[in-house]
């Protein structure tokens, strides 16, 4: 990282681990942590009893986006089949299965998502909503 940019990354929060980067003044930014981004869209449906492992926001392209991972103790399966019962208000662009995982694209009027599930070593399910606003 340039020396001009190393000023700009804080150093993780103590009380909440997050990192920051950029956002000062209103140009692009990242901040990353193990919560739900305050402003992550309601509209975006998360995995019912799912605890969140790490959340981000970013205006890197001068449009919000959001990534948000969560772990359940479901299957991989049950996880993909409850997706596609949440996002039935989406459109699903295309499905990917790669054994261990499934990556899909959704979209709505306002946003595009790519979804990715899959089983950890420690056996859980991930889930991982990479969302951009239009």
């Amino acid at each position: 990282m340039p020396a001009a940019e190393m000023g700009r990354l804080a150093p993780p929060d103590a009380g909440k681990r997050t990192i920051t980067h950029g956002g000062d003044g209103g140009g692009s930014g990242l901040l990353m942590g193990p919560t739900k981004p305050v402003d992550f869209p309601k509209d975006i449906p998360l995995y019912p009893g799912s605890t969140v492992a790490l959340g981000g926001r970013s205006t890197g392209t001068g449009k919000p986006s959001w990534s948000l991972t969560v772990t359940t103790a479901d299957s991989k399966d049950q996880a993909i089949a409850r997706y596609r019962e949440l996002l039935s208000g989406f459109e699903k662009v295309t499905d990917l299965n790669m054994g261990d995982a499934m990556l899909s694209i959704w979209r709505s009027a306002a946003y595009d998502m790519t979804l990715m599930i899959g089983t950890a070593a420690d056996g859980k399910t991930t889930v991982t909503l990479n969302v951009a606003s239009k």
